[in-house]
């Protein structure tokens, strides 16, 4: 395989992995992490970033017996960061919360992010009642662009992922995953918002 097209395949199974993840952890995804196979995902992702979050995934499985165990603990996180805690939200799933302080809900970023799917022609809301700034929407679409550049070999396609990741995702998403190591820094989101962070780092390289 070119290493162009290795690059293409490290990076889009990277963003479908943790894709998976923010939409909330499964049975099935809790059975590969255990296994090893999900963690392998991201093995090179992390050896170009160097910032070692296999190591810290590995060292976070070892406090867990079985996947049923790791499901119930994930499951548990999830709704405590993402979304009902008596002490506030850690780190919101969507881009408008992080326009300034305190920002609500469907800002600008989602309206931009919805004439983002409209152009090319993908509705990922019509099932998912969430606002299109979700990052798991966010990370669909920057998969479905990446995709579309390495199947057709079209430059104009990674130009286009390139500046989303730029501009769109890395501010917030960086941002998001500092709250997120800020406040819960051992946590398994923690490390899967490092995971992000470092495979957006990986798109800006594609074409270079």
């Amino acid at each position: 395989m070119p290493a162009a097209e290795s690059g293409y395949i490290t990076v889009l199974d990277s963003l479908d992995a943790i894709s998976n993840i923010f939409w909330g952890t499964a049975d099935i995804q809790c059975r590969a992490l255990i296994e090893g196979s999900f963690n392998a995902v991201f093995e090179e992702v992390d050896r170009l970033s160097r910032n070692n979050l296999t190591d810290k995934l590995k060292t976070f499985l070892k406090g867990f017996d079985n996947s049923e165990d790791l499901l119930k603990h994930l499951n548990e996180e999830y709704v405590s960061l993402f979304i009902s805690n008596i002490n506030g939200i850690t780190a919101p799933l969507f881009e408008s919360c992080y326009e300034f302080e305190n920002a609500p809900l469907m800002g600008p970023a989602a309206e931009k992010m919805k004439a983002r799917l409209e152009a090319i022609g993908l509705d990922m809301t019509e099932d998912i009642n969430e606002p299109e700034d979700h990052i798991c929407i966010e990370i669909e679409y920057l998969y479905f662009v990446l995709k579309n550049s390495l199947e057709d070999e079209d430059s104009g396609s990674l130009k286009m992922a390139e500046d989303f990741v730029s501009n769109v995702m890395l501010p917030w998403t960086a941002e998001f995953c500092k709250r997120l190591n800020d406040g819960h820094p051992d946590s398994f989101y923690a490390i899967a918002a490092g995971l992000l962070v470092d495979t957006l780092g990986a798109v800006k390289q594609l074409g270079h």
